[in-house]
């Protein structure tokens, strides 16, 4: 079973932008959150975790594809995996993922071009 998610939003770029430990820790969170939100909007996520979400079982490899679609120059390899850290983290508290760690996870980072002003990012996570 295949796992896809659209968040309308698109995570930031560059870890330095955002100054006190606690707006990064607001940060993370909030996207914590808006990962969570949507596994659960997903009309089968039941049928994805097989029971309640909070008796849920985490999967312990899985392949993973992160498409940010964003207008404006593309960003470097650098910028694209540090704008998914939030993603990652979120994927583990949902209780989607054991660990975001490279023994549990294969992760893929995208780029596509979107309309200014329209920019979201996708997730794609496929147990192994």
């Amino acid at each position: 079973m295949r796992l896809e998610i659209r968040i309308n939003e698109l995570p930031k770029l560059q870890a330095d932008t955002m100054g006190h430990w606690s707006v990064r820790s607001r940060y993370r969170k909030r996207w914590h959150k808006l990962v969570a939100d949507a596994i659960f909007a997903l009309p089968n996520w039941r049928e994805f975790h097989g029971r309640e979400a909070e008796d849920a079982t985490p999967w312990d490899r899985a392949a993973i594809v992160i498409t940010r679609h964003s207008s404006g120059r593309v960003p470097d390899a650098d910028n694209l995996a540090y704008s998914a850290k939030c993603l990652l983290d979120g994927l583990v508290r949902a209780t989607v993922l054991v660990d975001d760690s490279p023994d549990h996870v294969e992760v893929k980072y995208l780029h596509e071009k979107a309309k200014p002003g329209a920019g979201f990012v996708t997730i794609s996570v496929e147990p192994r």
